[in-house]
């Protein structure tokens, strides 16, 4: 049921891709803009996965995507602050309303994990926002734990 998508199926994981964007924009529309032009998405996904080794992985009920994640394997150089790394990180991942709570996120986690294992990786990563309660759920059941905390601040006049 798991597949790793090439880039002319991109427009497959549209419908998935709006309803995380709109879970963003509805919590933040300081920071997330709209869903926008189909063909901007498609296009930013054909070059992360042409350029920067992303993999997107869909789970198909009945021919049609329902879920999807997209990670790729970053490296990372030592500065003299941090050792060098070299590890997963999950970049997007979402399923849609209609089939959540089957087990379909938990799938594309263990796939990617998998596919990390046999490139030699032993850690991924994922960044989550706190409102969207779901991915931080799926996180956890999936073994990530909070190593670090972001905050932001606001001024006023």
């Amino acid at each position: 049921m798991i597949e790793i998508l090439s880039p002319d199926h991109l427009p497959d994981i549209l419908p998935a891709l709006r309803q995380v964007q709109q879970t963003h924009v509805d919590a933040r529309p300081d920071i997330f803009a709209p869903y926008g032009a189909d063909a901007d998405y498609l296009a930013f996904f054909r070059t992360a996965m042409t350029e920067k080794g992303l993999t997107v992985l869909v789970w198909r009920d009945a021919g049609r995507c329902v879920g999807f994640l997209s990670y790729e394997i970053e490296e990372r150089d030592a500065n003299p602050f941090l050792n060098q790394s070299l590890q997963g990180y999950l970049h997007h991942i979402s399923v849609l309303d209609s089939h959540r709570r089957q087990g379909i996120g938990r799938a594309l986690v263990q796939a990617m994990q998998a596919a990390l294992v046999k490139e030699g990786l032993t850690m991924w990563k994922v960044t989550y926002w706190r409102f969207n309660a779901a991915s931080a759920a799926l996180m956890r059941s999936a073994g990530a734990q909070e190593v670090h905390v972001r905050a932001e601040g606001h001024m006023t006049a």
